[in-house]
């Protein structure tokens, strides 16, 4: 490694964009300062539709974002909040959703929240959101319902198949009959999905 020189002075950090008062915010435009800013509940912003306005704004199809949706929902993800859902921009101008990350499921946990952490078509009770809730809210971002439809299939098909692929024997059940009543729950989704 090169010695640096004693007298040359060191080249200046970048300065960042100031900070705008009450802190951060993200490409929604939400202030992070407010922790609980993060969930929908209820609120206009954050949305799923406006990430997916985001995404299409930019000539990007929010059928991954959809697809994301149905995964955190069917495994039980009530933490797939806003600043858990990320879109890269890349450097040609062009988007797309980040890959998923801070995905766990939660509803395991016997003092878990059965909350959604967003609005999917005007519902956020882990215990009444169905496949319809899902394809709703896809055409509600104008996605054709037939396609919202096949991306739901298509998400919870790919996570069964995945499922059977899995090596029990690596992964013993300490609780089977809570594992297999909270999955139970969740595999609700693909069994409410409505007709194309």
């Amino acid at each position: 490694m090169p010695r640096r020189h004693a007298l040359r002075p060191r080249p200046r950090p970048r300065r960042r964009p100031a900070t705008p008062p009450g802190g951060h915010r993200t490409s929604l435009g939400l202030n992070t300062r407010d922790p609980e800013r993060k969930f929908q509940h209820g609120r206009a912003l954050p949305s799923l539709a406006r990430i997916a306005r985001t995404l299409q704004d930019d000539g990007t199809r929010p059928d991954p974002l959809l697809a994301l949706t149905t995964f955190n929902l069917a495994i039980g993800n009530t933490d797939a909040h806003a600043k858990n859902i990320s879109v890269l921009r890349h450097a040609d101008g062009t988007v797309r959703l980040a890959p998923a990350y801070d995905v766990s499921m939660h509803l395991h946990h016997p003092h878990a929240s059965r909350v959604f952490a967003m609005d999917v078509a005007g519902e956020r009770d882990m215990d009444a959101l169905t496949g319809e809730h899902l394809v709703a809210e896809g055409a509600s971002w104008g996605l054709p319902r037939r396609r919202a439809h096949r991306v739901v299939s298509q998400t919870l098909e790919a996570l069964a198949d995945a499922l059977v692929a899995v090596d029990r024997s690596a992964h013993p059940r300490r609780r089977p009959a809570r594992v297999a009543h909270r999955g139970a729950a969740h595999a609700g989704p693909a069994a409410k999905l409505p007709d194309a």
